[in-house]
């Protein structure tokens, strides 16, 4: 995690949603921090995907952006009034380098979401070895105004489809067990609990600490991400 803009992350908060906001982020910040509980790990097998049967509706449509030059200038500039300018310079220059992506989704052609990706090994210590071939998928969301109209599993949904045809075998993404809505996205896509587990640090070691994770609301089986809109 970027700890080093923590200060600046809560000041832009502050800005946007007050005194009373911040307080309330703060508590569910240390709540998090005391009972950090499980990160939940999904994959996404790319064999069973079954393009026809997700098919992306007309006004959401996804950008990749392999580079900081692909970004144009409105996206970036509303990008940053979202993250932050210093958080997305900093990524852009710590990612792209080491072969991340940068995927946008755009509903009505207005900035919507994001969520990064890379191939075969991941950007921060990760709970087993991937293959060359695996996907990880990142440090992403939808932006505050486009909640609630069902974008998120529809850009997962046909995210994984891109790095399917990108050669991904299979994706993973992490969720946090208090993340309730990011779980609630992802059982609307092809994806699959595979466990939970925490990643601890032990002088220069790092230990990796795995629960037999069975909450029955986590796995339902895939929907239609189209259903109900």
């Amino acid at each position: 995690m970027r700890k080093h803009f923590l200060i600046y992350r809560l000041v832009r908060y502050y800005q946007r949603k007050g005194f009373i906001g911040t307080v309330k982020r703060l508590k569910n910040a240390m709540t998090q921090i005391l009972f950090p509980g499980w990160d939940i790990i999904l994959c996404c097998e790319s064999i069973n995907l079954e393009e026809e049967k997700f098919p992306l509706p007309q006004p959401i449509t996804i950008n990749k952006i392999e580079k900081k030059e692909d970004i144009n200038d409105e996206d970036l500039k509303n990008f940053a009034r979202h993250i932050g300018d210093r958080v997305i310079q900093y990524d852009m220059l710590e990612r792209f380098p080491k072969g991340a992506i940068l995927w946008l989704v755009k509903y009505d052609d207005q900035l919507a979401g994001f969520l990064w990706t890379i191939k075969g090994k991941t950007i921060e210590p990760f709970y087993f070895p991937l293959m060359h071939n695996d996907a990880y998928l990142f440090d992403g969301g939808i932006f505050e105004e486009f909640r609630g109209m069902n974008i998120y599993p529809l850009f997962l949904t046909q995210l994984l489809y891109n790095l399917k045809i990108d050669g991904a075998i299979r994706s993973y993404f992490v969720a946090h067990e208090w993340n309730k809505s990011v779980l609630r996205a992802f059982s609307k896509t092809p994806s699959k609990i595979i466990g939970a587990a925490k990643i601890s640090y032990r002088f220069d070691k790092i230990i990796v600490l795995w629960s037999g994770y069975n909450k029955s609301e986590h796995h339902k089986r895939p929907t239609n991400p189209l259903k109900g809109q």
